[in-house]
C-alpha cells in the first residue's frame, strides 16, 4: 500500500492526523549515458499532516493559509463549519482576519524605515490588541 495511517500529533492546540505516503524516487538520467535497465524501484517515505481538530481561530487560520497543503481542506471546512459555529460568526472572523492583514501590510509599508521594533509597536499597536482596534488605530488614520 502506498498510504499508511501512522497516528496523531498534537501541536499548539491543534490535532493533526499523520499519514505516511510512499513515493517512487526519480533517478536522474545523464544525457551522455545510456539509460541502464533498472530491475528495482526505490521509494521514499513522506509524512503528510492533516488538521483534524482545533479551535475556531486555528481552523480559520489554516483555511486562509496560502501554504495549506491539504487540497480538500477548504471544501471540507466550508461544508462542515455549521456544526461548530454560525455563518455570521465565521464571516465576522474572516473579515477580522482580512482587516488585520490589510493593516499589517499598511503598517509594514509605513514603518519600513524603522529598524527598532520598540518604535514600530506603538504605531501599530492593534497587531496585539485584535481586529476591533484596527479602524481606530493610529496606523490606520495616517
Amino acid at each position: 500500500s502506498k498510504l499508511q495511517e501512522w497516528g496523531e500529533e498534537f501541536e499548539e492546540g491543534a490535532l493533526y492526523g499523520i499519514t505516511l505516503r510512499r513515493e517512487p524516487v526519480q533517478i536522474p538520467a545523464s544525457p551522455t549515458e545510456a539509460r541502464p535497465c533498472i530491475a528495482f524501484v526505490q521509494y521514499r517515505t513522506c509524512k503528510v499532516r492533516r488538521l483534524k481538530a482545533a479551535t475556531l481561530n486555528r481552523l480559520v487560520s489554516h483555511l486562509l493559509d496560502p501554504c495549506c497543503q491539504e487540497p480538500d481542506y477548504r471544501r471540507i471546512f466550508l461544508s462542515t463549519y455549521q456544526t461548530f459555529t454560525t455563518t455570521s460568526a465565521l464571516i465576522e472572523l474572516l473579515f477580522q482576519r482580512w482587516a488585520m492583514s490589510l493593516s499589517y501590510k499598511e503598517c509594514d509599508q509605513q514603518d519600513s524605515h524603522v529598524l527598532d521594533e520598540s518604535d514600530t509597536l506603538p504605531n501599530c499597536s492593534h497587531r496585539d490588541n485584535g481586529a476591533s482596534d484596527v479602524y481606530n488605530s493610529e496606523c490606520h488614520r495616517r
